[in-house]
């Protein structure tokens, strides 16, 4: 599969530790401006201005925020779909490995049997939401 962030999780490499990005807003600033580190521009790192050089820069404000928020969730972001990636390989493993007996109408994985279903993997499907809803609601039960 090709990693469809790769550009991002290299341009998130190549900065030096990556600190948490702040607008700075008053007393320093107008929220036009980020620093990396600490919402003090005297004790963060200086990134970048969003403000144009008329003074009057159109969204410049939003701007920062924007790029504050996307930098600050890349990482976190990043992370959670790869963990969601190692979730869908698993299940497309599971739900291609599956042994079906048509004949019994049972489906088998490893030693655990369900019975009722139909030859087409759509019904691993159903059978897996039924197999959590039921564990769902004796969780709820034992509550």
């Amino acid at each position: 599969m090709v990693d469809q962030f790769k550009a991002l999780r290299e341009a998130l490499a190549d900065l030096p530790k990556l600190r948490k990005w702040f607008v700075v807003g008053p007393p320093w600033g107008k929220g036009d401006f980020i620093v990396s580190g600490h919402p003090d521009p005297h004790m963060g790192k200086y990134v970048a201005d969003t403000e144009d050089f008329d003074g009057e820069g159109e969204n410049d404000l939003e701007h920062a925020a924007l790029i504050v928020e996307a930098v600050n969730a890349a990482a976190a972001l990043l992370a959670e779909v790869d963990a969601l990636r190692k979730k869908a390989a698993r299940y497309d493993w599971l739900r291609a490995k599956v042994y079906i007996d048509p004949t019994a109408k049972i489906l088998r994985i490893s030693d655990t049997y369900l019975s009722s279903v139909e030859t087409l993997p759509e019904a691993l499907d159903a059978a897996i939401d039924e197999a959590i809803t039921r564990a769902a609601a004796s969780m709820d039960g034992e509550a």
